[in-house]
């Protein structure tokens, strides 16, 4: 049987935040190369590759691979709907295909070109597992949407089963459309989270960020910077949460996961009577200095024969780091940024506001295998917070940037097995909360 590797770039960027909005059905363009791959039509895939994949690509190698699937699996028995994810300027789509032997989810992600710019197959339904630790009779939850109007996400508040005055926290996404779980493959990020907590008595609200489910009705407003995109939907959360009467509201907590991390002095600057901070694997940086920071560690350990391929992505991460302004055009920057959106975002870097939390009770929470923000990141907190004697620093030697854990080098592929977020991380926020 021949096999190929399919190269799939989906850099998991702190801050990449783009509201894509395509000119074609992703769903029908799926459809289409799996019927051309059932057809053996290999050279009209290639007049669909992008042209990063037909570097990797040829007809030869895509007939190895089709070839490869029904000689281990069978011939196609039928094909399924395909759905469709948005992320940054990607159109994800998963079409179930079901072989004699067995079913596959096949995934195919497309450029705002409408070309394949990656191709790889996972099972055909990620199936999550609650940790060990978890016990649903101990917890019940409810479905809350943010109350926007005009962009009114899904959310849910988890509760502890027979308490009053229970203490809440409010769990704020990272960048991109990061839906209330924070799925990954298998995993449930915020999930793990929510229902750990709930077993040591604290409830928390979780919610779909604007950009999953409106991200190209919010794409139309050019001038959106995180206070559309983080603060006022942060601000509906706590409405929500103030109205549930077991609930304490004098003990409300703001975990912000990387990108919310970030932003936690912004939302000290705009939000009272918050009764203390939690920073998931939270940025200190510029979005620039960890983009450039994220790609040289991402080249250093590609295979020899990409190395090169990301000199272009380093070349425009340097140019936002060093000459950005609000003129820049968009093909200067990496793919989907606004220079906007970042020139606002850098002027609330910890660097100049952060000293906003110096009189506030903050957790730190981070993981020594994390690429996208580094342990450097929470040294640079710790400095800035050093007269801060309510600051609490924790780092866990295992864990990569979602909080789970792993052994070697942390890279992108890994965030696809099936791991839970750990009891100890867990443990450390009710801790910090409850003394």
């Amino acid at each position: 049987m021949k096999r190929i590797s399919f190269i799939f770039f989906l850099v998991l960027l702190f801050g990449q935040n783009a509201w894509a909005q395509f000119n074609f059905d992703a769903s029908k363009k799926a459809q289409e190369a799996i019927y051309l791959f059932r057809q053996q039509k290999f050279e009209g895939l290639m007049l669909r590759m992008s042209p990063e994949m037909k570097r990797y690509l040829d007809v030869e190698k895509l007939q190895g691979f089709w070839d490869g699937l029904e000689m281990q699996m069978g011939a196609v028995k039928s094909v399924g709907e395909t759905k469709v994810k948005m992320r940054d300027t990607l159109a994800i789509t998963q079409t179930i295909i079901q072989f004699e032997k067995q079913k596959i989810g096949f995934k195919l992600v497309y450029d705002k070109d409408a070309k394949i710019c990656g191709m790889f197959l996972e099972a055909a339904t990620p199936k999550y597992t609650p940790a060990a630790y978890v016990d649903a009779a101990g917890f019940y939850e409810i479905k809350r949407k943010l109350p926007d109007p005009k962009f009114p996400a899904e959310g849910i508040v988890t509760i502890p089963n027979k308490k009053q005055h229970i203490p809440v926290v409010i769990i704020v996404g990272g960048s991109g459309p990061t839906d209330k779980d924070l799925t990954i493959g298998p995993n449930r990020i915020y999930k793990d989270l929510a229902w750990g907590l709930a077993n040591k008595g604290i409830a928390s609200y979780r919610y779909d960020k604007r950009t999953k489910e409106f991200g190209s009705a919010f794409a139309k407003n050019n001038k959106a910077t995180v206070k559309e995109e983080y603060l006022l939907d942060l601000m509906g959360a706590i409405e929500i949460v103030k109205k549930i009467p077991e609930l304490d509201t004098n003990q409300i907590y703001i975990l912000g996961h990387s990108e919310g991390g970030y932003l936690l002095p912004y939302f000290e600057q705009n939000i009272q009577h918050i009764a203390g901070y939690i920073s998931f694997a939270g940025a200190y940086s510029n979005m620039a200095d960890l983009i450039f920071m994220q790609l040289n560690y991402l080249q250093a350990n590609a295979p020899k024969s990409q190395k090169s391929e990301y000199n272009a992505f380093i070349a425009k991460a340097i140019y936002m780091r060093d000459k950005i302004n609000a003129s820049s055009p968009e093909d200067s920057l990496p793919s989907g940024i606004n220079p906007n959106y970042v020139i606002f975002l850098n002027q609330l870097s910890p660097k100049l506001i952060g000293s906003n939390l110096m009189q506030k009770k903050i957790l730190f929470l981070q993981g020594g295998r994390d690429y996208q923000v580094p342990p450097s990141e929470m040294e640079l907190w710790r400095t800035l917070l050093k007269e801060n004697s309510q600051a609490q620093f924790e780092l866990f030697s295992n864990l990569n940037h979602l909080g789970l854990p792993g052994k070697g080098p942390s890279l992108p592929a890994e965030y696809e097995e099936a791991e839970n977020v750990p009891a100890e991380l867990i443990d450390k926020v009710v801790n910090f909360i409850l003394k």
